[in-house]
């Protein structure tokens, strides 16, 4: 059990578990509390897509250890737990085992929601957490932008199914809508910021992980292009997310959001200048390390704001 919880990174899935809880809570509620609509969503059902997508998530981390176990005994040997602490079967028929069981979650909560489309979400994150740690992870950029795009996702899949729980109150979904558009600015923002940070920390890890990668025959982009140049895309990566996140902060002191643009600025863009920084000053793999601890933290700390933003609303 001890193993199993290393393999699944608990810290990771409360992480998740968080976002999701702050979007609904700080962001959607609060802004539908506007029309006096309430979320259609139950509570229990709510609790059920959050443990559905945790474990989706350490589904695709134990898929991931299994694929990079050869990766793993060069870039981390005191770390690796697939094949030394659990066997590779009983690896894989957990992993089947959890995904068996959000699909199960996934088809009731489609039921909940009256439209089976919603409930192909699920199979589809899992085929491409699959094919990520499969394939696309030892493709240059591929498999960065793949976990990138399920990061957003993960912020996303929230309002996604609040979405299709008003559609089955007709009178609530025709008063909600005045709000939508706020809704979805909100949402969109703190998605995207996910997917930025997500992409970053991602091309930082393969710069980490560059030699195990290349001894493994992997084409990350560290492997094909160098440490170095790595270095200058990651940093345009930064340069985008703090030029995005400077115009989210223009527009939520535009409309009245002065705390949560001050935290911003204090806790997130000065972090990104400092990675930026160290970005080009970092040349070994404990350096890259600290600059993924780093990501996750400024991650951490933009999904955070949602409650500055909930005392402004």
């Amino acid at each position: 059990m001890k193993y199993l919880l290393k393999l699944i990174r608990p810290l990771n899935l409360l992480i998740i578990a968080l976002t999701q809880v702050m979007i609904r809570y700080f962001i959607i509620i609060p802004l539908l509390g506007y029309r006096e609509v309430y979320p259609v969503m139950t509570l229990f059902d709510f609790i059920l897509l959050v443990i559905t997508t945790m474990i989706i998530a350490a589904a695709g981390y134990m898929i991931n250890d299994y694929f990079d176990v050869d990766a793993d005994r060069v870039n981390k040997p005191h770390k690796v737990i697939i094949g030394k602490k659990i066997r590779f079967e009983h690896a894989k028929i957990i992993y089947y085992l959890l995904n068996g069981i959000a699909i199960g979650i996934g088809l009731y909560l489609a039921y909940r929601l009256q439209s089976f489309q919603i409930g192909l979400i699920f199979p589809i994150i899992i085929i491409m957490l699959y094919y990520y740690s499969a394939r696309y992870k030892n493709m240059v950029f591929w498999g960065n932008l793949v976990v990138g795009i399920l990061s957003g996702f993960t912020v996303f899949i929230v309002w996604l199914f609040e979405f299709f729980a008003l559609r089955t109150e007709p009178g609530n979904f025709l008063e909600a809508q005045a709000v939508f558009h706020k809704i979805n600015i909100m949402v969109w923002g703190f998605s995207a910021f996910a997917f930025l940070t997500s992409l970053l920390r991602e091309m930082i890890k393969d710069m980490q992980d560059i030699e195990g990668d290349r001894r493994i025959g992997s084409k990350t982009m560290p492997v094909v292009i160098g440490n170095r140049k790595s270095s200058f895309v990651a940093a345009g990566v930064t340069f985008i997310t703090m030029f995005c996140l400077a115009y989210a902060q223009y527009y939520l002191y535009r409309h009245g959001f002065h705390y949560a643009v001050w935290y911003l600025l204090i806790a997130v863009q000065f972090l990104l200048i400092y990675l930026l920084l160290k970005l080009f000053s970092s040349s070994k793999s404990e350096d890259y390390k600290f600059l993924s601890g780093l990501s996750k933290i400024i991650m951490l700390a933009g999904i955070l704001s949602m409650q500055l933003i909930y005392l402004d609303l």
